[in-house]
């Protein structure tokens, strides 16, 4: 037998029972139940912040090498969450799990100075799968020593003397 629902069935639980009968009259009833899922939010991702050490708390430039970022609306039933880092044209993804302290990532190692794009791409039980607005994250950790020099033609002394 095959059946199609006459209208669209809406998000959440649901039960359908059938019931046969042979020609003797016997009958059995069978019950499904189950769940249409067809919704997820969409996760984002910010640099936590306190690592965001910029001008202002929200430029997304930290002298931070190993930053922590916090992900957000993530739903509860999401079984795989996937972080994508890229920088300069190079991608690495990474599985995330989450702590104790909620959804974060920390870098395992310290990250070169450049720019980096961060997405997190989540898939729920269902296989819904929502990906993140892209973060584009600023690592600027190394201090460069400035050099000062007096210019030649505004040297009042002995060429050289400082």
């Amino acid at each position: 037998w095959d059946y199609t629902w006459p209208t669209d069935m809406p998000e959440g639980q649901h039960t359908l029972t059938v019931e046969v009968t042979d020609g003797a009259g016997n009958k059995m009833t069978e019950t499904l139940n189950f769940t249409i899922d067809i919704t997820l939010l969409t996760p984002t991702i910010e640099l936590a912040p306190d690592q965001d050490t910029g001008q202002n708390k929200n430029d997304n430039l930290t002298s931070v090498t190993q930053p922590v970022f916090v992900l957000g609306s993530i739903d509860k039933d999401v079984r795989h969450v996937e972080l994508s880092i890229e920088h300069n044209g190079t991608f690495k993804t990474v599985v995330l799990t989450e702590s104790a302290d909620g959804w974060r990532y920390r870098p395992d190692s310290a990250l070169a100075d450049g720019s980096y794009t961060f997405t997190v791409t989540v898939t729920d039980v269902a296989g819904n799968q929502q990906t993140s607005a892209p973060l584009k994250v600023t690592i600027d950790g190394t201090l460069t020593t400035p050099v000062i020099e007096l210019a030649a033609g505004e040297d009042s002394g002995t060429v050289g003397d400082r």
